[in-house]
């Protein structure tokens, strides 16, 4: 038998080893709850077999916890209960942003704290979609804003304009989403572990410069886009993405946006193509350093080599 809250129900192996399932109807004795529930074993008087496993295992009936709406001018839900509650009720989450916890903020903005200073998001990982995003809102030179940020048609915005601000942890883009620069002369540095395969557009109308420093070759498939005058920066193919499944021609797009290259270095993976857009696009490489693109090149805009390295 299984006790969770009180709630015992019974199942039976029919063999010495296998899979059982048991089904709780009394579901209104085991209510929602953010606190885990222990899960208690008996295997009909079997000592040996209790203390093995009831240790082992907890249960968590719990609604996924959502922001209600967009955190307004002088506000934040970052690091408070704010706007967050239990789905599909208007009932506060008991905490701020916590370990074990996911969170949706849906289509709503989230705003970091107003304040200089390094900021970790505190739950297990928060989600943005489509309309909505985190909009970075810091005011020192260099702050540090790290989460597990899951991008499900959502942005990451720089809504202060402060110099450099950097996203860390990790960044998953499941579905198009984007890097917004929330004005032009903005950036970002991402250092966040990228994964996922949507598309991640960086600029969204606006002219800034986003660097990529981490490793991502082995986790992020999805094409990158660059438009509005914008400028990544990249030291590596890697930095940017690795090989998707099957050749996709417009892995890199260029669209009125700018690649800087730090070093030498290829851009060889047999499956990315690069299109040029209407809008065009530039690599800027510094004198002394090489980039050879051994991808296939299509679409009807333009490009240049705007520094005095070469292209190759």
């Amino acid at each position: 038998s299984v006790t969770i809250n009180g709630v015992t129900a019974t199942g039976t192996f029919t063999d010495a080893v296998g899979d059982f399932s048991i089904i709780f109807n009394n579901t209104a004795s085991i209510p929602l709850s953010i606190t885990p529930y222990p899960i208690t074993y008996n295997y009909a008087g079997d000592a040996s077999l209790d203390a093995a496993n009831n240790n082992s295992t907890r249960l968590t009936t719990q609604l996924p916890i959502v922001l209600s709406t967009g955190d307004a001018l002088g506000s934040s839900s970052f690091n408070s209960v704010g706007h967050w509650v239990l789905d599909g009720t208007t009932t506060p989450a008991p905490t701020a942003p916590s370990a074990g916890n996911y969170y949706n903020a849906q289509g709503f903005g989230l705003r970091t704290p107003a304040a200089t200073g390094n900021y970790t998001f505190g739950g297990d990982s928060v989600t943005f979609s489509a309309g909505g995003g985190l909009n970075y809102k810091g005011t020192g030179p260099a702050d540090i804003i790290t989460g597990n940020w899951i991008l499900a048609g959502g942005n990451i915005g720089n809504g202060q304009g402060a110099d450099n601000p950097t996203i860390a942890g990790t960044l998953t883009v499941t579905a198009p989403s984007g890097i917004n620069l929330g004005g032009s002369g903005r950036s970002f540095i991402i250092t966040a572990t990228l994964g996922g395969s949507g598309l991640l557009t960086n600029g969204l109308g606006f002219a800034g410069i986003v660097s990529y420093t981490n490793d991502n070759a082995t986790a992020f498939t999805g094409p990158m886009m660059i438009n509005s005058g914008t400028k990544i920066i990249t030291g590596s193919q890697t930095n940017i993405g690795g090989n998707p499944a099957s050749f996709n021609p417009a892995q890199l797009i260029l669209d009125a946006g700018v690649v800087q290259v730090i070093g030498s270095f290829a851009l060889s993976n047999p499956n990315s193509g690069i299109t040029l857009n209407p809008g065009g696009g530039a690599f800027n490489i510094s004198s002394g350093n090489t980039l050879t693109i051994a991808n296939p090149i299509t679409g009807p805009g333009g490009l240049t080599n705007l520094a005095a390295g070469s292209l190759v």
